[in-house]
């Protein structure tokens, strides 16, 4: 059920972007919302991993401003913020296993994972079909 909700969500959350081919805005911007996928380590959940990070699907959101130099060749910035709700019952469970039975353990804090991006960079358009003369 938690699966079907997620893809429901994902599905809800997710946009096709697609750019005119010819540029008319010397400035764009674009603003998205959609599901924090944790991958690898940092959402594994199992015992015999010494690296999970226990993270659970979460939010994320994004900004991007692009500004047009030239024809071929534009900069941007891409600034996002993001949170993984922080998986509990998994550590719980890692710790029962790694301790001795009549270890007395507590886990006070379980906050999420919080996550922020800021990164700059340039788009740079090589050709398009058709256009092989229009240096």
């Amino acid at each position: 059920m938690k699966f079907f909700f997620l893809l429901i969500v994902a599905v809800a959350c997710s946009q096709s972007v697609s750019f005119s081919q010819t540029a008319v805005n010397k400035f764009s911007a674009q603003l998205t919302f959609g599901p924090n996928m944790p991958m690898g380590d940092f959402g594994s959940s199992s015992p015999s991993n010494q690296k999970a990070g226990y993270a659970k699907a979460g939010w994320a959101l994004d900004a991007l401003i692009e500004y047009r130099i030239s024809r071929r060749f534009r900069i941007f910035l891409l600034g996002g913020i993001g949170q993984n709700p922080f998986d509990k019952a998994a550590q719980l469970n890692f710790f029962q296993s790694v301790l001795t039975p009549g270890d007395a353990f507590h886990i006070t804090s379980s906050s999420p994972w919080k996550i922020g991006k800021l990164m700059a960079g340039k788009v740079s358009k090589i050709m398009k079909l058709g256009e092989m003369g229009d240096w």
